[in-house]
């Protein structure tokens, strides 16, 4: 029984801290960002990931609980990480609570990449990367084949 808790705990916590951000990341690294994707180190991009994810979390749950009936709340998200889950299951799975779910991970994962993506299409229409360091791609040899400049190296 406990290893079945320490599962619905891990895979709770890997959908609320890793998927926002791995969907976020996918949207906004493609075009000319696809070759910074991989770039930095494990922990930096690790710690990028859950922040976002974060981030996302707070608004999917803030916009959740202004569209929708179903609200959530802080139960909503510690019923996974009590030990009493698996014995005392207060949670009763019908079609509402099927569609409740299949409606929050459609939501932790689109509402990301879709914003990533905006904003990836933003950045490369007004082509602030050449303006903006930070926006930058890794890839130097991406602008100069392009015959764009960024302003740092004119």
């Amino acid at each position: 029984m406990q290893d079945l808790q320490l599962a619905t705990s891990a895979i709770a916590l890997i959908i609320f801290l890793v998927i926002p951000g791995i969907s976020f990341k996918g949207g906004y690294y493609t075009q000319r960002f696809k070759s910074s994707l991989n770039s930095g180190s494990f922990q930096d991009r690790l710690v990028s990931t859950i922040f976002i994810s974060i981030i996302f979390q707070i608004c999917i749950i803030l916009l959740n609980n202004y569209l929708f009936e179903t609200k959530i709340d802080y139960e909503t998200y510690t019923t996974f990480l009590k030990e009493d889950f698996l014995k005392n299951s207060k949670i009763k799975f019908t079609d509402s609570t099927l569609l409740f779910v299949l409606k929050y991970l459609l939501l932790t994962s689109l509402i990301p990449f879709l914003v990533g993506f905006v904003l990836n299409k933003l950045i490369c229409f007004f082509s602030l990367d050449l303006y903006i360091s930070y926006f930058r791609s890794i890839d130097y040899w991406y602008y100069y084949f392009s015959g764009d400049i960024p302003n740092d190296d004119r």
